[in-house]
């Protein structure tokens, strides 16, 4: 087979054919399996039109195989590569094209499609053969004016795809062409990633999703950042700022089909220490110490490592600690805890003579 580039779409494509010499007479059963299957299933899928993956609806500037004869028989079928369209034509009334595909575990549906030149006359049908000989019914089908698509549930192995003309009529013309692609698609979401802890200080989010996958991280339905997974499945998502102490991010992986796994929910930690309170004057008759710091914070006062007093910021974020009163020069140390347990510097504030 010759891989060309398509440039213009019917731009010198086909290589010079080997005429057929094997006579359709020898698949006949074949062809007319072919042809009751496609004329069923096109009477009963009409004009169902969700899969768009036709050659002749493709983009100019794709790359395309060309069918070279002959591949009349199974013997001499021409390779079928997954994700590839094949051009090919039909040089004889009794010219028929096989091709041999191998369609690979880990998926959920194999996808057949075919579509003929619309500028030209090619009644294009087809079907799918085990090695056996055996015409496999499609699970369902899918046409439009130019193309159409059937979907198989089969196990993974080769298999071939026979190519007919249904009217059985010589094409000698450029435009009477057709292109076939064979194609896989994976229905299963990816497993939902592991998440490694993530601080309010961290830039970044780390864990093991589906290899290749595009892991996207969100909080609440805002994006705030995405990366795809290495081959062994780590991954490393760097985000946009560190994210707020308590708040929840959703972690995704998605596939190359666009299957999204369920979310892994992760609390950012707190690890950020409180800023160290402020204290006021405290002298030698003073019963309680008092200040500001980083509301709800418990604030201790200790002397030396004797806890003296202990309270809580307010929704102010002023707080009151009840103490006894302390000698002149006495040296006290306050500091404050967050509800994580992080704990501040100490304020160092020394006892004043009333």
């Amino acid at each position: 087979m010759k891989k060309v580039l398509l440039t213009g779409l019917f731009a010198s494509l086909l290589a010079a054919s080997v005429p057929a010499n094997v006579s359709a007479a020898d698949f006949k059963s074949d062809v007319t399996a072919v042809k009751q299957q496609y004329s069923v299933l096109k009477s009963q899928y009409q004009q169902s039109t969700s899969f768009k993956k036709s050659g002749f609806t493709a983009q100019d500037d794709e790359w395309y195989f060309t069918e070279e004869e002959p591949n009349d028989t199974p013997e001499l079928a021409n390779n079928l590569p997954m994700f590839e369209y094949m051009l090919g034509e039909f040089k004889t009334q009794e010219d028929m094209d096989f091709y041999e595909v191998t369609y690979r575990e880990g998926f959920d549906e194999f996808i057949l499609s075919g579509s003929a030149n619309p500028e030209g006359n090619v009644d294009l049908m087809y079907g799918l053969f085990d090695l056996n000989g055996n015409l496999i019914e499609p699970d369902r089908a899918e046409f439009d004016e130019i193309s159409s698509a059937f979907f198989y549930d089969i196990p993974a192995g080769k298999y071939h795809v026979l190519a007919i003309d249904g009217e059985g009529v010589a094409r000698m013309n450029e435009t009477d062409q057709y292109a076939l692609i064979a194609l896989y698609e994976d229905l299963t979401p990816p497993p939902a990633p592991t998440v490694r802890t993530v601080d309010d200080n961290d830039r970044k989010v780390t864990g093991v999703a589906e290899p290749g996958s595009e892991v996207v991280v969100k909080y609440g339905t805002k994006v705030v950042g995405t990366a795809y997974a290495s081959r062994t499945g780590g991954y490393t998502v760097p985000i946009r700022s560190a994210q707020k102490a308590g708040s929840t991010l959703s972690v995704t992986a998605m596939d190359d089909w666009f299957n999204v796994s369920a979310a892994t929910k992760v609390v950012v930690k707190d690890v950020t220490k409180p800023a160290t309170p402020k204290v006021n004057k405290v002298d030698s008759n003073d019963k309680k110490v008092t200040g500001s710091g980083e509301v709800g914070a418990t604030i201790t006062v200790k002397v030396g490592s004797k806890v003296i007093g202990t309270g809580k910021v307010n929704s102010r974020g002023n707080y009151v600690v009840t103490i006894k009163p302390q000698k002149t020069n006495t040296v006290l140390y306050v500091a404050a805890a967050d509800k994580a347990k992080n704990v501040s510097k100490s304020a160092r504030v020394v006892v004043k003579k009333a």
